[in-house]
């Protein structure tokens, strides 16, 4: 395209018949295609980036996650945690994201928790401590050290 304004002030300036000599196309596929670019810019439906598909995925894994590791929640209390974190559903949309995922409400999940269950709920928050003596020899003799540390059971740190 050349600075003097591009094709379509050369067409003006050709005609219809002067354009009929172009290898590539009629002025008549031209104009339709000018005509269709038009429309769809101001009729069509464009495709606009948001990160709600993410989001929701998001929030569908939170809900499943909470209600698996909280058998004791309703939706309410589902609905209220997603608000503490930003994500403002309805307690009705918990509902249905709970029955697409096969959970059912809060009063039939409670009965159906193990030790298990509740242990890997709380792994990431759990600890076990201990305390030990042991005999230790310095340059002043031998002296008891006493020592406690404490584990963290999800990283396995000491």
């Amino acid at each position: 395209m050349r600075k003097d304004g591009g094709w379509h002030k050369r067409a003006k300036f050709w005609g219809s018949r002067g354009l009929e000599n172009t290898p590539v196309c009629t002025p008549e596929t031209i104009l339709r295609w000018h005509r269709r670019l038009v429309a769809w810019k101001f009729t069509a439906k464009r495709k606009i980036d948001t990160d709600r598909p993410e989001r929701r995925l998001l929030i569908t894994e939170l809900c499943v996650k909470f209600a698996e590791e909280n058998p004791g929640w309703g939706y309410e209390r589902i609905q209220g945690a997603l608000a503490n974190l930003g994500y403002h559903v309805s307690k009705t949309t918990v509902g249905n994201i709970l029955r697409r995922a096969g959970l059912c409400p809060s009063p039939d999940r409670t009965g159906k928790s193990s030790w298990r269950q509740f242990l890997r709920a709380h792994l990431a928050t759990t600890c076990v401590a201990d305390f030990l003596t042991t005999e230790v020899w310095t340059m002043g003799g031998l002296v008891r050290y006493r020592v406690f540390f404490v584990i963290n059971l999800a990283k396995r740190e000491v």
